[in-house]
């Protein structure tokens, strides 16, 4: 601002200096009079905007083109400097850049503006992208001959972008290799090699079509290249350390591409050693144990001339769907360097965390031609759950696997942590999973078989066809008659079972025997699925419904609250039994409402006997596995089993809630539950036809018995109450927290698996005629006879009972019960896990002996009324001064125990059981297992028993030893040593 004097505050001009002063300002504008108005000044503004170029043609996406805006005021001048703005009328043809740079992004035509103030201009932007090349993909394919697979093309503009609906002339360089139709769809004609082109104009681009083999028996001979015919002779399963159950055998089932490789192969048996088959695209390669791609010497196959090559050809074989040269994923350094030895440049070790899992992520199978995968090594899981999905997809595009695993070690060791064997979800679909199973030797192993002869679906069309196989076929027909239920062929599935069940031989029978073993494999594994015909072992065990037997459909409410149980009892798996019999190969159905159906619950059928191993077991005397068990895991869930069986729900220890359960299609069994239940109506329900009756006491015991047996008592009441009493004694004895908390169930098998009886969670299993002996209770007879126990003292028994059994004149062999129940009460401190070896049999005999004398026959504190054999019931402690400890039989060691009970009482050595819960008695002073049986005995009796362990040289510490003398009790030792 110009300051004049008439701006001046209080300064007032004459006008003529003002005007004359205004006129100086605006020069030779003109002049006006004193006293006139001047007209207002008109700032120049935009009026006008010119963009050029006007128009603006593309022909390929990402081409730039500058324009340029003009903008003109009022007056037709360039206003020099206006600022102007930029944009387009659709970006998705053109964008524009705040300097007018355009950038071509689709075909189309759109308008470009530049706006400066209230005037604008445009330009015209047309994208229409030109075939400047052709790309087509992918630039290397393999396809089996008789297959097809499919390449794409793409015509690309001068920029490598993409151009839409491009037309293609497809053509072959040999037709007779390879064949393709006018969308790019390859087939496979023969062995070779042709080149494929798809043609734009004068455009082309091609790619290299391999075409493999589909015979299997090609796919044999690259797996087996120049391995000799028995690959591992002279070679030890399980390393270092013989035979260490790390290998076993794999499974194939109907899958059109499955195939062995190598086969131990005998008159009357074959296993599958090695099998390849496909994923997708992809091909698979299996081998099971870890002993083919282990880390470690420990047990490895590597390092072995035919170990490495066949690990090099199963690679070469899993990645020939990819272009030479592969790139390799490997599970551990020892892999890697078999394969570096072999040719492979591209080998890299697959990451880990400290846990030892792998990291088959996919980043980690990014840019990976074949993953060579161990999924466990002894205890530890190298593949997890999360690492199978992309694995899978990995191979289902194409990339090439060579997986191990060792089956039997995944159950015994990781199933519990990391669920089913991850190699068996891994292969799923491939015609190929583990058995858990082991065997002995590998070096009869062979290469040198017909493959067509042991293909699973020339096998199963075999059998169905009713052709005479030989063992080593019957061998591989277990899993196919799952396999043809899978894949719907229920027509030939029951033409299979009833030429099954018409072979099946008569029990007992030879577990060696084919038809003995296909059909205890098929019954174990098939289902759900309703048989045509019964299996004729259920007749044998656990029997066959009666004739007419109803099917129902029911609904009971299971309570999984644990109401009723002590808050502190111990927790375990449930096995709640639903009150209902699967009839032997029939189709049940267990409703649950959707929450419940999350796979967390289980149902089982049949009892949990022992399983019969061809090893152990030379003869069968029934089937060899009788329960099945199925996962909740929909509203609906399918149960079979082909012998029959009580059906049960399988409830995990922390799951609570009430459960409604619906079953159909079972029979009713008599199900008599202390506390709730009354024998007449218990006696009414064992004409519903199933074989087999229960008698339980929740949270005590469940005896599983025959119809026939629970026909002949009176009372399951009394059975029930009887041996809870007798159970409880037990309990007494041991102290700790309550074991109230779960049912234990006691079950009677015609061939125990496992020495004349044993016990494991949830069940006993006793000899079938040990039933006779635990309903004596239920009897008028038998309750007289053991109300005149303790009169009568310890008797004889005969075993087996006779036909005309009478307790009065045959008695019962108590110590069985007892010894059994006796192990459920052992803990690490008194006989089971690293103890077991030294008390295990032993110490369970302590409760035998406490429960008959105190429960059966009225013994008082120091009494061991228990046997009619005096050398049991009294003790000579000068006869057993020459026992000693390592040399004792285990009935040997136990008078050890006695000489204490004798001396010091039993209410002293329940002090010794309970005191291991005791806060007064803790660990870091009274210590656990064998030494703190030792010092915990003399701190409750007060004496130093130093002397008479040593003499028995018992397995005392010294540091135990030094803890017992400092306590200063008087030193003992029995009378007359």
């Amino acid at each position: 601002m110009i300051r004049t004097p008439s701006t001046i505050a209080g300064f007032r001009a004459p006008c003529r200096i003002r005007c004359l002063g205004l006129a100086a300002l605006i020069g030779a504008v003109g002049t006006s009079g004193c006293g006139e108005k001047e007209p207002p000044v008109v700032p120049p503004r935009a009026t006008t905007v010119t963009v050029t170029p006007a128009t603006a043609e593309f022909n390929a996406l990402g081409a730039t083109v500058q324009l340029s805006a003009q903008v003109y005021d009022q007056n037709g001048q360039v206003m020099a400097g206006a600022p102007v703005t930029w944009s387009s009328g659709s970006t998705g043809i053109a964008t524009v850049s705040a300097a007018g740079l355009v950038t071509a992004a689709g075909n189309g035509t759109t308008t470009i503006t530049a706006t400066s103030g209230s005037a604008s201009g445009s330009a015209t932007a047309t994208v229409e992208q030109v075939v400047a090349g052709v790309r087509v993909s992918p630039d290397w394919l393999a396809v089996e001959a008789g297959d097809t697979a499919r390449l794409g093309a793409a015509g690309l503009d001068a920029r490598g972008n993409e151009v839409p609906d491009v037309g293609f002339e497809w053509s072959s360089s040999d037709t007779s290799v390879a064949a393709v139709d006018g969308s790019g769809l390859v087939r496979g004609v023969r062995v070779g090699a042709a080149t494929v082109t798809a043609a734009s104009g004068e455009w082309r681009d091609s790619s290299r079509v391999a075409v493999l083999s589909a015979d299997p028996l090609d796919h044999h001979a690259v797996v087996t290249a120049s391995l000799p015919e028995r690959p591992f002779v002279q070679l030890t399963v399980g390393g270092t350390e013989g035979s260490t159950e790390t290998v076993g055998t794999l499974s194939m089932t109907l899958n059109p591409d499955v195939f062995p490789v190598i086969v131990s192969r005998g008159d009357r048996t074959a296993g599958v050693l090695v099998a390849g088959s496909t994923l997708g695209e992809g091909r698979v390669i299996a081998f099971p144990g870890q002993d083919f791609l282990s880390s470690g010497d420990r047990a490895t196959l590597l390092g072995k001339a035919s170990g490495d090559r066949l690990l090099a050809n199963a690679v070469r074989w899993a990645g020939a769907k990819r272009a030479a040269p592969l790139r390799l994923l490997v599970d551990n350094q020892r892999i890697a360097d078999v394969l570096e030895g072999a040719g492979f440049e591209e080998v890299e070790v697959v990451g880990s965390g400290s846990s030892s899992v792998r990291d088959w992520s996919a980043d980690a199978l990014a840019d990976v031609d074949v993953a060579v995968v161990q999924t466990n090594e002894w205890g530890t899981a190298h593949l997890v759950e999360q690492s199978v999905a992309p694995l899978r997809t990995f191979a289902e595009s194409g990339g090439g696997l060579v997986v191990a695993a060792s089956a039997l070690h995944w159950n015994w060791w990781i199933e519990q942590h990391h669920g089913p064997l991850t190699a068996n979800v891994l292969l799923r679909g491939t015609g190929i999973s583990w058995n858990e199973d082991s065997i002995e030797e590998i070096g009869s192993a062979s290469t040198d078989f017909d493959v067509h002869d042991l293909i699973p679906a020339n096998v199963w069309t075999e059998y169905v066809d009713g052709v005479r196989l030989g063992g080593d076929k019957m061998a591989l027909l277990p899993p196919l008659f799952q396999g043809a239920l899978d894949l719907g062929l229920t027509g030939e599935l029951d033409r299979a079972l009833t030429r099954l069940v018409r072979e099946t031989p008569a029990l007992p029978t030879s577990s060696a025997a084919p038809e003995a073993r296909l059909a205890a494999e098929t019954g174990q594994t098939l289902g759900p699925y309703e048989w045509p015909e019964i299996h004729p072992w259920a007749a044998v065990f656990p029997g066959e419904p009666a004739p007419g037997a109803e099917r129902v459909d029911a609904t009971v409410a299971v309570d999984a609250t644990w109401s009723g149980f002590p808050a502190d009892g111990s927790r375990y798996e449930r096995h709640i039994a639903l009150g209902f019999y699967a009839p032997p190969g029939a189709l049940v159905t267990i409703e649950v409402p959707s929450e419940h159906a999350t796979g967390d619950l289980k149902v089982s059928v049949g009892e949990l006997h022992d399983r019969l191993t061809r090893a152990a077991h030379p003869v069968w005397e029934r089937a060899p596995r009788l329960r099945r068990t199925f996962a909740v895991a929909d509203r609906q869930t399918g149960i079979t089993n082909a012998y029959g069986g009580s059906i049960a729900l399988v409830v995990p220890a922390d799951y609570t809630g009430t459960i409604p359960v619906t079953v159909r299609g079972a029979i009713p069994m008599a199900m008599y539950t202390a506390g709730d239940s009354d024998a007449g109506g218990w006696h009414a329900a064992l004409d519903a036809g199933a074989p087999q009756a229960i008698i339980r006491k929740p949270g005590g015991l469940r005896f599983v018995i025959s119809v026939e047996n629970a026909r002949a008592i009176t009372d399951p009441g009394e059975v029930s109450a009887f041996w809870d009493g007798f159970q409880q004694h037990h309990a007494e004895l041991a102290g700790g927290p309550p074991t109230g908390a779960a049912e234990h169930i006691w079950i009677f098998d015609p061939q125990v698996g496992h020495g004349y009886a044993n016990a494991g969670w949830p069940r006993i299993n006793y000899p079938l005629h040990a039933e006779v002996w635990v309903l004596v209770p239920g009897t008028a007879t038998g309750r007289s006879w053991l109300a005149a126990l303790p009169d009568e003292g310890p008797t004889y028994h005969v075993a087996p009972p006779p036909s005309n059994y009478s307790p009065w004149e045959h008695g019962v062999d108590w110590w069985l019960f007892g010894h059994e129940l006796g192990h459920i009460w052992q803990t690490e401190d008194w006989g089971s896990g690293k103890n077991y070896p030294e008390i295990g049999e032993v110490g369970v005999n302590l409760f035998t002996i406490y429960t008959l004398n105190a429960y059966l026959f009225g013994g008082g504190d120091s009494t061991l009324i228990s046997s009619p054999d005096p050398a049991v019931s009294t003790v000579d402690h000068a006869a057993l001064a020459h026992l000693r400890w390592p040399t004792a039989d285990l009935f040997e060691r136990l008078s050890m125990y006695r000489q204490l009970v004798v001396e010091f009482g039993w209410s002293s050595m329940k002090q010794v059981f309970h005191s291991y819960y005791d806060p007064e008695y803790p660990r870091s002073t009274y210590g656990g297992g064998l030494d703190g049986f030792a010092i915990r005995l003399s701190a409750i009796v007060q004496r130093d028993p130093v002397g008479f362990f040593r003499h028995w040289e018992y397995p005392l510490s010294e540091s135990a030893a030094e803890t017992i003398r400092s306590f200063g009790y008087e030193e003992w030792l029995p009378p007359g040593w």
